[in-house]
């Protein structure tokens, strides 16, 4: 399920809810959120919804808390995370 929300907190998008045979790259697209945001939007996704290639063909930064690689985050990457969440 995709869900848009305004920057003052309004819930703008809930989309379908979508079966697990859909990548997450679909998503965006299929939904019609992709044809909303603008080079100026800020897109904001969980850590393991991989948006990167429609976010970067429409030129909008993706703000996406660091993966992990490797047993514990870095102490940068906890401040990264923390200042996302």
């Amino acid at each position: 399920m995709l869900i848009g929300i305004a920057p003052h907190g309004m819930g703008l998008l809930f989309s379908d809810i979508y079966p697990g045979s859909i990548s997450d790259n679909n998503i965006p697209e299929k939904s019609g959120v992709i044809h909303w945001i603008q080079p100026e939007h800020e897109l904001m996704a969980d850590r393991g919804f991989a948006v990167q290639d429609p976010c970067a063909l429409k030129e909008v930064h993706l703000n996406r808390p660091a993966q992990k690689t490797s047993d514990q985050f870095t102490q940068a990457e906890v401040a990264f995370n923390f200042d996302i969440a």
